[in-house]
This record gives structure tokens, C-alpha cells and sequence, in this order.
């Protein structure tokens, strides 16, 4: 008679923004176990149960809320980056806790694309996945769970908006847990000839562009970096 190894049942529950069970899905990654399942709501009651072996996951679960028969329903995104299973375990999803990301760009340029990319690398593990979308319309992104060590785990979401000649790419990142939302403003540069910050360029041959890069660093690790590319007629 062959023994079962150890192994735990694992209950997954998904609430939408708008109170209401989600039919959604997880992935279950084992950081320390060989163990791979993409779990889904087959039921449509806004759970998942299923048995996995005793060790410690990556879940990563996008929860879908309806917006009415023909609206494309909004996600949440929400990643557990360590979830240690050894007795029966029960993890809930709730997007109300996710936080929307949405950047204001100048010139009311529009989005090209944009993406959450997030990475963990441990002794254990690596593993990274990008989210890529038109837009932010809709999406919300949140963590669940304790933060990692900044060596560990890294989230980054960006994108490219274009306004005629002048196209905007946006890089914002975080160590130790996933974006829970990102709102933020982005301002153009300013050059001004006649007030006290001014901003020389020279080329040797016939200048048709220029661009400008910054990137900013928090005491926490989290960083922004913002590429601005512009043509120029120079006389």
C-alpha cells in the first residue's frame, strides 16, 4: 500500500469590488515543493479547493469583477509571494482591498501600453511575470500577505503614452511587496530661457531630438524614472 506524502487541503476565495463572489483563478507555484496548478472556479460560487503538498507557494490570483453583459470586467491582481501551507489553509482574495493604477500624463497624451511586471528571486526560487494592457482602465493591483526582504522581491509597473512627436515612458518600482495601487501625476519638463533653471543642449552635426532621463531613489529602496523623448526643428 503506497502512503500519501503530506499534503494539506488549500481553499481559495474570490470577492469582487463589488462585494459579490468573483469567478476567478489562482496560480499555485511551490517555492520549495515541485508543484505547478493553475486553479480555477469551475462552479462559478467563488471557490477553489484542492489539496497540495505540505511546503511554501507563490499564489498569484487576478479576481474578476463583472461590469454587465458586454463591459470587460475589471481585474484586480493580487499576489501572495509567500504562503506557508502545513495544516488546512484558507486564503481569500478580496479586490476591494486591491488599490486602482492610473497615471495622469501631460498634454492628455494616451497610453500605447502599459505593464505590472513583479519578480521574486530567493534561494528557493526565481520567478517573474508581466501584466500587459492597453491601458490601466480597470485594473487594480494588490498585495496579500507579509513583505519579503528587497532582495527578494521587486514590483515594477510602467508604460508609454504618445502625444504627437513627444512620447512619455513611465517606470515606477518597489522592493519587498507588490504595488497596492499606483496613482500618480506626472508633470513635463520645464524649460524656461528667461527664468533661473535653464537647460543647454549642443550637437556637433544637425540635432533633431533630445531626451531626457531622471530616476529618484527613496531611503525604502523604491524608485521612480520617468524618459521623456522629444523632436525638435532647430534653426
Amino acid at each position: 500500500m503506497r502512503r500519501e506524502a503530506e499534503a494539506y487541503d488549500l481553499t481559495l476565495k474570490y470577492t469582487g469590488t463589488d462585494g459579490r463572489t468573483s469567478q476567478s483563478g489562482t496560480l499555485v507555484l511551490g517555492r520549495n515543493v515541485d508543484f505547478l496548478l493553475n486553479a480555477y472556479d469551475t462552479e462559478g460560487d467563488g471557490v477553489v479547493r484542492t489539496r497540495v503538498p505540505r511546503g511554501t507557494y507563490l499564489l498569484e490570483t487576478p479576481v474578476r469583477t463583472r461590469k454587465g453583459a458586454r463591459a470587460t470586467p475589471g481585474t484586480a491582481l493580487m499576489v501572495q509571494p509567500e504562503l506557508s501551507v502545513t495544516k488546512a489553509t484558507t486564503v481569500t482574495f478580496d479586490a476591494r482591498r486591491a488599490k486602482p493604477v492610473n497615471f495622469t500624463v501631460p498634454q492628455g497624451a494616451k497610453g500605447v501600453d502599459t505593464y505590472l511586471k513583479y519578480v521574486l528571486e530567493s534561494d528557493d526560487t526565481t520567478y517573474g511575470s508581466v501584466w500587459q494592457h492597453d491601458s490601466f482602465k480597470g485594473f487594480r493591483t494588490g498585495h496579500v500577505g507579509a513583505a519579503l526582504p528587497a532582495k527578494e522581491f521587486s514590483s515594477h509597473i510602467g508604460g508609454t503614452w504618445q502625444k504627437g512627436s513627444t512620447t512619455y515612458n513611465l517606470h515606477y518600482d518597489r522592493a519587498r511587496s507588490l504595488h497596492t495601487g499606483l496613482v500618480h501625476k506626472a508633470k513635463a519638463p520645464v524649460l524656461n530661457r528667461k527664468g533661473k533653471r535653464t537647460l543647454s543642449l549642443s550637437h556637433p552635426g544637425k540635432a533633431t531630438s533630445v531626451s531626457l532621463k531622471a530616476k529618484l531613489t527613496d531611503k525604502q529602496g523604491n524608485s521612480y524614472q520617468v524618459t521623456i523623448v522629444k523632436a525638435y526643428l532647430l534653426k
